[in-house]
């Protein structure tokens, strides 16, 4: 990872689910909630140069991975490729699938692509709706001006997509605790800082002491004393033994969580934004959706974006439904 700027692999697409820190094997199911551990797209580099009638890829490891099992095609570029075999390192690979040939140099980024975010469940106006994460990994750079489009619409002609873009309901914190129990952490800096219950849902990692590696989902938060209440106990309770102060951390907050993947996210909220046919980055959605004047992705943060896809009215084809979205943004 650079330490002088943020790289454009810093920035990464994960699927969503409704607990955190958890894979989502089942792509039809990330319908909001919690960023999951799953990649939407799992990411490695061209590591030789593609020749514009080459059928093999040479690309950077590793693809063996349980992130590579679901892709059907991969993106080098704006190029899509169907994917026919993988020995070893090399893809053996279908030019041009969507009727664009590149030519490809070492470097180049090759992402992984599903056909299985989106089903054959639609409801009463054909439409169907998927959730996906969008995260700085970078622990020391912002992103500054983002917004996304969709960069590869689906291969089925008788699709269409739109997006929208929520924002978290709160951001990444990392701080030092003031005293803790098995069953609450209270921090007294952040008194009259935020709104009670403002972290509520939230997931809270201990970082050091004798609860370290514990995580816990936030039962409530208490504005006047700054205290976090679990909904689960952590194993050791606090005694004179330990330091009173602990480091933590608080991942970004959920999104909306939809019950079935017919029924669209409320878009009338102030977090997010309406759908909208983001094609280019000429009509790209900004990450701004509440109009703050506020578009970075700050380090460890996140926002979500919602897709809604429509069917044209009497289409039998389900198939050839990858996507791919892509980001814009200044560093």
């Amino acid at each position: 990872m650079s330490s002088n700027q943020l790289e454009k692999t810093d920035i990464k697409f994960y699927l969503t689910s409704i607990e955190p820190n958890m894979s989502q094997s089942i792509y039809s199911q990330s319908l909001g909630g919690y960023v999951s551990n799953s990649l939407l797209y799992p990411e490695t580099s061209v590591s030789s140069t593609v020749g514009l009638y080459d059928s093999s890829i040479s690309v950077d490891g590793p693809i063996t991975s349980n992130d590579w099992v679901n892709s059907q095609y991969i993106s080098v570029g704006r190029e899509m490729m169907g994917v026919g075999s993988i020995s070893g390192n090399v893809l053996n690979v279908t030019r041009a699938t969507n009727n664009i040939l590149n030519i490809h140099i070492p470097g180049d980024d090759v992402k992984g692509v599903s056909n299985q975010l989106f089903n054959n469940s639609i409801n009463s106006e054909y439409k169907q709706y998927r959730c996906v994460a969008v995260k700085n990994i970078n622990p020391w750079f912002s992103a500054f001006n983002v917004s996304t489009y969709v960069v590869q619409n689906s291969l089925n002609l008788q699709t269409s997509l739109q997006i929208a873009v929520e924002i978290p309901p709160f951001l990444y914190l990392s701080r030092n605790s003031t005293s803790w129990g098995n069953i609450f952490l209270t921090d007294s800096s952040l008194v009259g800082v935020y709104t009670d219950n403002y972290f509520k849902e939230g997931y809270l990692r201990i970082l050091n002491g004798p609860n370290s590696g514990q995580n816990r989902l936030i039962s409530s938060f208490d504005s006047t004393t700054g205290k976090f209440i679990f909904y689960n106990a952590v194993p050791v309770d606090y005694s004179s033994a330990y330091s009173s102060s602990v480091d933590y951390e608080i991942d970004p907050g959920p999104s909306q969580r939809i019950s079935t993947g017919t029924v669209s996210p409320d878009t009338t909220i102030s977090r997010c934004s309406s759908f909208s046919y983001a094609s280019s980055s000429s009509n790209a959605v900004s990450m701004d959706v509440a109009s703050t004047g506020v578009d970075s992705l700050s380090p460890n943060n996140l926002f979500y974006i919602w897709i809604e896809r429509t069917l044209t009215k009497g289409d039998s084809a389900f198939v050839g439904n990858s996507i791919i979205l892509t980001m814009e943004y200044n560093v």
